[in-house]
C-alpha cells in the first residue's frame, strides 16, 4: 500500500453507498427481481463508482503530483486513461 494523504471523508462515504448499493443489487438477484430493477440499481452503482474514481484522482492530482514533475504526471494520466477505458 502506498503511502500518501488519506482519501476525504466524501469519498469514503460514496464507497459506504456503493456497498450498500450492492448489497441491495445481491438480495435483489436473490429474491428474482424484475431485471430491469435490477440493472436500474446497477446503473446507479457505475454512476457512483465513477464519481468517486474521479474524486479520487483529482485529490492526487492536487495533492500529489505538483511535487512529481511533467514525467510523472505525463505516467499518471496515461495510467488514468487505461484504467478507467477498461
Amino acid at each position: 500500500m502506498s503511502e500518501g494523504p488519506a482519501y476525504g471523508d466524501d469519498v469514503l462515504q460514496m464507497v459506504k453507498t456503493a456497498l450498500g448499493q450492492l448489497s441491495a443489487v445481491e438480495r435483489m438477484l436473490s429474491d428474482g427481481v424484475c431485471c430491469t430493477e435490477v440493472a436500474t440499481q446497477i446503473a446507479a452503482v457505475q454512476g457512483l463508482m465513477k464519481k468517486i474514481v474521479s474524486l479520487m484522482v483529482r485529490d492526487r492530482m492536487t495533492k500529489c503530483l505538483p511535487e512529481k514533475g511533467e514525467e510523472e504526471l505525463t505516467k499518471a494520466l496515461q495510467v488514468l486513461i487505461e484504467k478507467t477505458n477498461k
